[in-house]
């Protein structure tokens, strides 16, 4: 009882709020928490949790509505727009749909290697653009688990393979989930790329039809004991950060979807436009570097183009860009591509 007067506080005080926006009305909000729900598929399991629920949606739609506001005023490079997350509260987002553990050590025996690059080295200038999306795999959708990890690692592997043996495949997220505790993952609670790498190495991969996804870990699976030996990983690569962005350009072309880690804590609600609102210190979730946008004329413009793993309804399309500025969000503090040459 005590929890349904603090939810029906929250939203009188969300509602409040409302009264003192001339550009929504509660009855437009009460339609947009309507459409939220067939939309996203949302059903509660109590009354008292669909209180809650509504009462953070309120709060942030309205903060949608603010920001896009601000947009619209060229105060800032990025929108919002309601998805799965918009009757979460930042906190449970980054609880269940982050998973990159920056903050320690994970196991780095086995491939390790750094690679030192200088634009000196390049035989030419890349491209002044280069995307490529439409040559990956369809945007997956990681779920309620902290395995953005996997992902990336995931769509790392499968474009190097596409681009050294000429086939594409789709390889299996759950299996590094289920399987790679020993090598330093931690299943739905977090891991690294580089310690998937590692495992892929050891033991092969599954296809992702063979090995499917779920938004859980199973260390029990009995396809975990299977060494696999098609297509088996040969070594990966770590990409200094001090590398400049002409060299990562370059990168990005040759070795494939570059696997990273950046702060996500603001990123659930972004639509369209470049995320910005991070740090560079703050590391929690792992994506991809899949293209990027020069212009010959003003630096100011150019962007990396990222992957994410949060379905299609999430961003634009799956996908996000952030400005090429000198780290943006971390990006690169961790940098990885495997190879299997």
């Amino acid at each position: 009882m005590k929890t349904t007067f603090v939810c029906l506080a929250l939203i009188v005080c969300a509602l409040a709020s409302i009264a003192h926006s001339a550009s929504i009305t509660p009855a437009e909000v009460n339609k947009a928490w309507l459409e939220f729900r067939v939309n996203q598929n949302k059903e509660y399991k109590s009354a008292e949790e669909e209180l809650k629920r509504k009462a953070i949606f309120v709060e942030n739609y309205l903060s949608i509505l603010d920001t896009n506001e601000r947009y619209a005023r060229g105060e800032i490079e990025y929108q919002h727009g309601v998805n799965q997350f918009t009757d979460m509260t930042a906190e449970e987002v980054a609880q269940t749909s982050f998973g990159f553990r920056g903050d320690i050590e994970g196991d780095v025996s086995g491939s390790d290697q750094i690679v030192h690059v200088e634009s000196s080295r390049l035989d030419a200038a890349p491209p002044a653009t280069f995307d490529m999306r439409s040559l990956m795999n369809p945007i997956r959708n990681q779920g309620q688990c902290g395995s953005c990890y996997a992902f990336s690692a995931i769509a790392s592997m499968e474009r190097a393979y596409q681009l050294q043996k000429g086939v594409k495949i789709a390889l299996s997220e759950k299996q590094l989930v289920d399987c790679s505790a020993s090598y330093g993952n931690f299943g739905c609670s977090g891991g690294w790329m580089h310690t998937c790498y590692n495992y892929a190495i050891a033991k092969g991969s599954y296809s992702q039809a063979a090995y499917p996804y779920a938004p859980s870990a199973n260390t029990a699976d009995a396809r975990c004991k299977t060494a696999l030996t098609i297509p088996k990983l040969v070594t990966w690569t770590k990409i200094p950060a001090t590398t400049n962005d002409t060299m990562l350009q370059s990168l990005v072309i040759s070795k494939g979807a570059i696997a990273i880690a950046i702060d996500a804590t603001n990123l659930s609600p972004v639509r369209t436009g470049h995320y910005t609102n991070c740090l560079t210190t703050r590391i929690n979730h792992a994506v991809n570097i899949v293209g990027y946008f020069t212009s010959p004329t003003n630096s100011a413009l150019n962007y990396w183009i990222i992957r994410n793993s949060w379905g299609t309804g999430w961003g634009n399309a799956g996908y996000f860009t952030m400005p090429m500025s000198a780290n943006p969000c971390g990006m690169k503090n961790y940098m990885w591509y495997p190879s299997y040459v």
